[in-house]
């Protein structure tokens, strides 16, 4: 946050454990409806990503993989993903574990997020046992202050990666027309979002 502040970008914080999150319940209202119907602070934390320009997805490595905080908060994002609400945004990720998996999680969060059209900046991992021992680590700290640079640098120069846009093109892009034209009797908000925007 510091980097991205210091090359001009205006900076949010939103801490998962300190919001009220819940599980999806697999109903598809959002799908058909545009709207989740459950009442929580998910779609305030939505609004906040729609409006950024860049997102850093950052969480701690546990057994591996995500926390459990952000994984119940992606499976939230099934109405986001199908509409690609995340074109043309820009993405970084961030994980620090104890011992190893981090780059999975890194990777993961990056994916997700492209998969929604984002485009991926970069990533950083980091190892600490101790809570708040990142602290300490002032070459670690070093490369977060540039991560923040790099992102706010290239959401400024409205870089483009072409070979992202070509393997979305050819791969979720193509999975999810397909899902959505043989389903669109299930997901009218979605079918007449693509319909709109001249995917289909």
């Amino acid at each position: 946050m510091s980097g991205a502040k210091e090359a001009g970008a205006n900076t949010e914080l939103a801490c998962l454990s300190a919001l009220t999150i819940n599980y999806c319940q697999g109903c598809h209202h959002c799908l058909k409806q545009g709207v989740c119907i459950i009442s929580d602070d998910v779609g305030l934390l939505i609004e906040k990503l729609l409006q950024a320009d860049g997102i850093v997805l950052a969480s701690p490595t546990q057994a591996q993989s995500i926390s459990g905080n952000m994984k119940v908060f992606i499976d939230r994002l099934i109405l986001q993903l199908l509409n690609q609400s995340f074109k043309d945004k820009y993405v970084a990720s961030v994980s620090v574990g104890g011992i190893f998996g981090m780059d999975k999680v890194t990777k993961y969060l990056n994916d997700t997020a492209w998969a929604m059209g984002a485009y991926k900046v970069s990533s950083i991992t980091a190892t600490s046992w101790e809570k708040g021992g990142i602290s300490m680590k002032s070459e670690v700290l070093n490369q977060a202050n540039k991560l923040g640079k790099d992102l706010t640098i290239a959401i400024r120069a409205k870089k483009t990666y072409f070979l992202q846009n070509f393997f979305r093109r050819i791969g979720p892009l193509r999975l999810f027309r397909r899902l959505i034209l043989m389903n669109k009797d299930n997901m009218p908000f979605v079918y007449n979002h693509w319909k709109g925007k001249g995917w289909l």
